[in-house]
């Protein structure tokens, strides 16, 4: 009787430990994708930066290739271009506060 109840706790310490060392495992498991998280999400912010920055680039490009169309037109593509440029300067002083 007593053979069995010694078994029983052993057995349980067994699986106790195998619990814990289960729990830490999956602690630091969950770290390492914590991190994984925060630098796809880093990545996920530049690439949205760097996505914005070339659809700019599209519309200065085809303002440009509409200066070379016309005088009249010349004059518009320059005040688009102005405004444009004072919305970008706009922008990137709200970036720098």
């Amino acid at each position: 009787m007593i053979v069995e109840y010694n078994h029983l706790i052993e057995n349980f310490k067994y699986k106790i430990r195998k619990l814990v060392s289960l729990y830490n495992q999956q602690k630091i498991d969950n770290n390492v994708l914590t991190e994984e998280k925060s630098n796809l999400l880093k990545q996920l912010k530049e690439k949205d930066i760097e996505i914005s920055q070339l659809k700019d680039e599209i519309v200065k490009l085809k303002i440009a290739k509409s200066i070379t169309t016309g005088d009249e037109e010349s004059q518009e593509a320059k005040q688009k271009i102005n405004k444009l440029v004072r919305e970008i300067d706009k922008c990137i002083a709200l970036l720098n506060r």
